[in-house]
């Protein structure tokens, strides 16, 4: 194939395919579905040198108010992500095939893809008290609090992955959407071994879950649901659900995750704990989405130099 010739569709598989060497399994589908869910036929068909600069970033501005080039509605921060990878993609394509670049003098920050709301030290304790005795979805809220772990991973958590004698749950598959459209999902053994890991709990929740465990078969999930395993979306549900009764203001459930990731940082956590703890491809990915977040305003370093 000529690669002058070669549309955005191939330009797309190409980069991915090469991209999905150095991510986890979970984020290479988010990617895919970038592209599978908001990009028509026939945009994706067309030759990426008959791409005007002019026409892709309407299509981007349309994208980031609320509307994919497809027609569809896309979420302010999802459309942010897609077009990153979109950029990314086109940069490849120039550095690579010597391609042309619509994107080209376009920046998509990180600061815009990665969301990093996180809850304070009073909405942690009022979560927790809200917590009520032996309630699933509420101890599964409190372990992606206390061990960052992701939606996908507690969705596809057994029985047999916690070790109440040892007080760990152990990382060992991810529900991943296998349509791209998160509508249907199937469980998965990540490519990328390092989201494999063994996560301290606390001994409050291992005591409860230690109860509980005996009611179980060890390949029940731990959010079973009537396809097996839980459905990111009732879990969701049941997160939003519990912030709402707790009176907590509602934030994305990936709150969780990050608020973990900060408190670890604000107790001098080394990155490569906190990297193999998120499950990181590399400590580059957990510099670039939480070290990168903290205040560099000197006065306020200086400030709360010893606080």
């Amino acid at each position: 194939m000529n690669s002058e010739d070669m549309t955005f569709s191939q330009l797309f598989d190409k980069w991915h395919e090469e991209k999905s060497k150095s991510i986890g399994e979970v984020t290479s589908r988010l990617y895919r579905s970038y592209f599978d869910k908001y990009i028509p036929n026939d945009l994706a068909s067309r030759a990426v040198n008959d791409f005007d600069h002019d026409e892709w970033l309407e299509a981007e501005n349309e994208m980031l108010s609320g509307k994919a080039p497809n027609g569809a509605k896309v979420p302010k921060t999802t459309a942010r992500q897609a077009l990153t990878a979109y950029h990314a993609a086109f940069r490849y394509g120039r550095e690579k095939f010597g391609l042309y670049d619509p994107a080209e003098g376009e920046q998509i920050s990180s600061k815009d893809m990665y969301s990093v709301t996180v809850f304070n030290r009073r909405e942690i304790n009022t979560m927790i008290k809200a917590v009520k005795p032996y309630e699933i979805f509420h101890l599964c809220i409190m372990l992606c609090l206390f061990t960052g772990v992701e939606v996908g991973e507690i969705c596809a958590a057994q029985w047999k992955d916690i070790d109440t004698e040892n007080k760990l749950i152990k990382i060992r598959r991810v529900l991943v959407s296998e349509d791209g459209k998160n509508k249907t999902f199937i469980v998965i053994e990540p490519k990328n071994k390092k989201v494999i890991r063994d996560l301290p709990i606390p001994t409050w929740i291992a005591e409860q879950l230690e109860i509980m465990k005996p009611m179980h078969n060890d390949e029940d999930f731990l959010l079973a649901g009537p396809g097996g395993n839980a459905h990111p979306a009732n879990f969701r549900a049941r997160y939003a659900a519990f912030l709402k009764t707790a009176g907590v203001e509602k934030r994305m459930i990936t709150a969780l995750r990050h608020t973990f990731a900060m408190t670890c940082i604000k107790k001098n956590v080394d990155i490569k704990t906190l990297s193999e703890m998120l499950g990181h491809s590399s400590t580059s990915v957990t510099t670039r989405m939480y070290y990168g977040k903290q205040s560099k305003n000197k006065r306020d370093i200086i400030e709360k130099l010893y606080e």
